[in-house]
């Protein structure tokens, strides 16, 4: 089963630049993002990003500056996540997987690629890290 499939799917990001790009086209001129899951994966799929299986509706929310939304994630994701982060070693899905894109932002100046590691932050730690970090996090 592929990640963005089966009741836990996330979306499978294939060029996150480009997604990044077409997310700012969107917040430009909200009237040429989604209003469906359709629409979405119209946008989206197959070269940007493929739709987690599991959804069936969406929402567009769109704040002004002095409002803040505090978007929680599903209970049984975040869940599953720490479950599956918890599990044996020789288990892939307790590997936290990390977008290609913060290995090219933490390239050292020799262009020398960064590589993973726990020895100074555990991957549990790491991804409530980045729960944190995209919760509160809005376009910085």
């Amino acid at each position: 089963m592929d990640i963005h499939e089966g009741p836990h799917g996330r979306f499978k990001v294939i060029d996150h630049l480009a997604f990044g790009k077409l997310i700012h086209k969107w917040a430009n001129d909200a009237s040429t993002a989604p209003t469906s899951i359709e629409e979405l994966k119209a946008a989206l799929e197959p070269g940007i990003a493929l739709v987690p299986t599991r959804y069936t509706q969406m929402r567009t929310v769109q704040p002004e500056e002095e409002e803040f939304i505090l978007r929680l994630p599903p209970r049984h994701m975040i869940n599953n996540t720490i479950e599956e982060l918890n599990g044996p070693a020789s288990d892939p899905k307790s590997t936290y997987a990390v977008p290609d894109f913060y290995f090219l932002k933490m390239r050292s100046p020799d262009g020398s690629p960064a590589s993973v590691s726990n020895a100074f932050i555990n991957n549990g730690d790491f991804f409530y890290s980045r729960v944190a970090d995209y919760t509160i996090s809005v376009c910085r």
